[in-house]
C-alpha cells in the first residue's frame, strides 16, 4: 500500500472481559423466551481468557495484509498489540480502531460463549465479521463510516 503508517493498537483485555459480562447480564435477564442463557462472571476468566486467545487468532487472520504479524505481542498479560498498516490520512484513527477490535474481540468470546445457544452464537459472530468489515474497510481507506450498527 502506499502512504502508509504502521500503527500498534494495544486493546486492554480487561475492558474486553467486562463488555463481555455486561453483554452477558443482559442476555440473562432480557431474554426470557430462549431459556435464560447462564451469565458470564469472573469465575469465567480462564474460559474468557483462551477464548480471547483464539479470537485473537481468529481476528488477525481476518485482517492478514493490514498486519504486520511478526510484530504481534501477547507476552504482556492482560494487553494484545495489533501493528495495524493504515492509510498515513487516517493515522488519527488509531484510538477509534483500537475500540472496534475491542469490540470485535467481546462479539468473538460471546459467540464461543454460548456456543450452545445457536440463536445467540450467531448475532455475536454476525456482529464480530461486521466489525472486522468495517475495520477492513476503514485500513483499506475505502470506507471511513466505521460507526457500528449495533
Amino acid at each position: 500500500m502506499k502512504n502508509t503508517i504502521e500503527v500498534t493498537v494495544a486493546m486492554d483485555c480487561d475492558e474486553i472481559r467486562k463488555t463481555v459480562y455486561a453483554e452477558s447480564a443482559l442476555l440473562a435477564v432480557s431474554q426470557p423466551n430462549i431459556g435464560r442463557p447462564k451469565m458470564i462472571t469472573e469465575d469465567n476468566r480462564k474460559l474468557i481468557n483462551l477464548f480471547l486467545e483464539s479470537t485473537f487468532v481468529e481476528i488477525s487472520t481476518m485482517l492478514r495484509g493490514f498486519i504486520d504479524a511478526e510484530k504481534f505481542d501477547l507476552s504482556e498479560e492482560g494487553l494484545y498489540k495489533f501493528p495495524l498498516i493504515i492509510p498515513l490520512e487516517y493515522a488519527s484513527l488509531a484510538p477509534v480502531l483500537r475500540r472496534h477490535l475491542e469490540a470485535a474481540h467481546a462479539a468473538g468470546v460471546l459467540a464461543r460463549c454460548y456456543n450452545e445457544h445457536r440463536q445467540i452464537s450467531e448475532l455475536f459472530e454476525s456482529r464480530l465479521r461486521e466489525t472486522v468489515s468495517r475495520i477492513r474497510q476503514a485500513m483499506a481507506g475505502t470506507d471511513m463510516n466505521i460507526t457500528p450498527n449495533y
